[in-house]
């Protein structure tokens, strides 16, 4: 991530926003169920709403719902299976935990204080401890259409923050090609943006992220393209430290950074938000 902001309208990074519910059994109220309160989005009133996580794919489901409209934002996290034992069973209460403290700091991890990012990195500090796949980096599973969760990175558009507006952002991550697209996409006004960049494989955990170009839209016009320079490139590494079919989390730094100077970021698999750049 860290991807630089090239102008004032548009930037690449950004980050979808956190869930909006979490799982309950407290006394006088429907077990899996519970209403949260409304909070503002983006000068939208969204109804928080929590589904059960009891079901056959042991979900932790939540949404966020503008008034009489249909859902724009949800966040899921969603086990590869139904929990066949006590291991399992585990790694989805982590995750269902996990969900419940990125609900407070929504959108983006944008409000978390000190003390709450701390708890979130302890909590994905457990996740990562039981990371099914051993060789995250060259696995199948890393490609396809990502959407971020969270970042502990200090407000700006790699954090999903652009001027007054707060962005999601995806990942097209395409191994077979050699290639990821960072897109950015913000409702109004309709902006979108697009890094395009080479991945290589340089251990079983990292990926190392060569940036190639920037293209930004608003509506349909596009409205820049920057070429980076080759000579002096601009680089990240990606240390993946979790991955399953349905949630990827990675640490991502600058290329001559220490590991104490990375930043986490929590993605879950969204193909059915893919979309194409000025369409």
């Amino acid at each position: 991530m860290n991807i630089p902001q090239h102008n004032a309208v548009i930037a690449v990074s950004a980050l979808a926003p956190c869930p909006a519910a979490v799982h309950t059994t407290e006394p006088g109220l429907k077990k899996g169920c519970r209403h949260l309160p409304e909070r503002r989005l983006n000068g939208i009133f969204f109804r928080q709403e929590l589904r059960s996580r009891h079901l056959s794919t042991k979900r932790c489901h939540s949404a966020l719902q503008p008034r009489g409209g249909p859902r724009t934002q949800a966040f899921a996290l969603i086990s590869s299976s139904t929990a066949a034992d006590g291991s399992s069973d585990d790694l989805m209460d982590t995750k269902a935990t996990l969900c419940a403290e990125l609900l407070k700091v929504a959108p983006n991890g944008l409000e978390a204080n000190a003390d709450e990012q701390a708890k979130i990195a302890q909590l994905v500090t457990q996740l990562e401890s039981k990371n099914p796949t051993s060789t995250p980096a060259r696995s199948e599973l890393m490609g396809g259409f990502w959407r971020m969760l969270y970042t502990d990175m200090e407000p700006a558009p790699s954090s999903g923050k652009l001027g007054p507006f707060i962005g999601a952002v995806y990942q097209d991550l395409r191994p077979k090609e050699d290639k990821i697209l960072n897109l950015l996409k913000v409702g109004l006004p309709p902006i979108r943006g697009g890094l395009t960049a080479d991945l290589q494989i340089i251990s079983d955990d990292t990926w190392r992220i060569t940036f190639d170009n920037v293209q930004q839209f608003l509506g349909p016009f596009k409205v820049q393209t920057k070429v980076f320079d080759r000579v002096t490139p601009e680089v990240r590494l990606w240390k993946v430290t979790f991955l399953d079919e349905d949630i990827r989390v990675l640490r991502a730094k600058k290329e001559d950074a220490s590991d104490e100077e990375s930043f986490i970021f929590v993605m879950e698999r969204s193909e059915p938000e893919r979309f194409v750049l000025g369409e």
